[in-house]
């Protein structure tokens, strides 16, 4: 990532972060990572073993500019397909709509992320976008 962002000919372009989160109710309580800010600690707070919930996927550009949130169906998961689906009605109108073609999208190491199908829409459909080798 440095040595993209040190290169010249990459100088002014918008780069694209893109990540996707479960919101969840009623969690299953993690003593690792659930904290209280409190002077008591309130008994079964989080109760649910399968706690109601849905997925939501942002874009932030390094302009500081955001795409609206994108929220994924109940219970839907994503997969190469739906994914894709959201790039091309949603991400990618916004980011080509917002940069031009002067944008670099990316991503994590999700399944639906690495998928042949989804890096083959990637670069069919983006300026420029780091593959599932950066």
């Amino acid at each position: 990532m440095l040595n993209f962002l040190k290169n010249n000919k990459n100088k002014g372009k918008v780069i694209l972060f893109s990540d996707e989160k479960i919101l969840t109710i009623n969690a299953v309580f993690n003593p690792q990572n659930d904290r209280y800010i409190s002077s008591t600690i309130p008994e079964n707070v989080f109760c649910t073993k399968q706690p109601a919930g849905t997925m939501v996927l942002g874009v932030v550009a390094s302009t500081g500019d955001m795409c609206l949130p994108i929220f994924v169906e109940h219970k839907e998961r994503l997969n190469s397909k739906s994914y894709i689906d959201l790039l091309q009605n949603k991400v990618i109108p916004w980011a080509k709509d917002k940069f031009g073609d002067n944008f670099v999208f990316t991503q994590d190491g999700a399944p639906c992320h690495t998928a042949k199908a989804t890096q083959q829409f990637l670069a069919e459909n983006c300026p420029e976008f780091w593959d599932k080798t950066m």
